[in-house]
């Protein structure tokens, strides 16, 4: 599926195609400033209750976050 932007100004729109959903976007003309945080590592408990195929929050998932955890922060990533 190909996806076609029209840019007026500072806004661009996505083009509906085949009754697709139509989608506006607002673009501003700004910088970030120079960050302090090089890096970040983000935890997604929910993935690892779907790659583990068990219940989210179940006792199973609670003992499959806390493993996680303990690992990361034993290597120093959280």
């Amino acid at each position: 599926m190909e996806t076609y932007i029209y840019i007026e100004g500072a806004k661009a729109y996505e083009l509906p195609e085949n009754g697709q959903q139509f989608y506006s976007v607002t673009i501003y003309d700004a910088l970030l400033l120079n960050q302090e945080l090089i890096k970040t590592e983000w935890f997604h408990g929910d993935c690892l209750a779907d790659y583990y195929k068990v219940e989210a929050f179940s006792e199973e998932h609670w003992r499959i976050l806390e493993n996680f955890i303990a690992t990361e922060s034993r290597s120093r990533v959280l």
